[in-house]
């Protein structure tokens, strides 16, 4: 599977955030908590996926291992 370079992942972020209208950190903020209520919603485990963003995006810089390395051991941590 490839994987989307850094700028395309910058312009997906952008596009999420088209539908807001105030200052970036604001904007981000309110989409962070919309995602929350669809999380909620839709029975996803909101913190989870926190967790998971701040791997990929430490791997996705290269500054980590690979993600599936970082997600084995995170599962490893839920099983201690």
């Amino acid at each position: 599977m490839t994987h989307p370079a850094n700028e395309e992942r910058i312009e997906r972020a952008a596009m999420a955030l088209c539908g807001y209208h105030d200052e970036p950190q604001a904007d981000l903020g309110d989409l962070l908590a919309d995602l929350r209520h669809w999380a909620a919603e839709n029975d996803v485990d909101f913190s989870y996926a926190v967790e998971l963003s701040e791997m990929h995006f430490e791997c996705e810089r290269g500054d980590g291992d690979d993600i599936e390395q970082s997600h084995r051991a995170l599962r490893e941590q839920e099983n201690v």
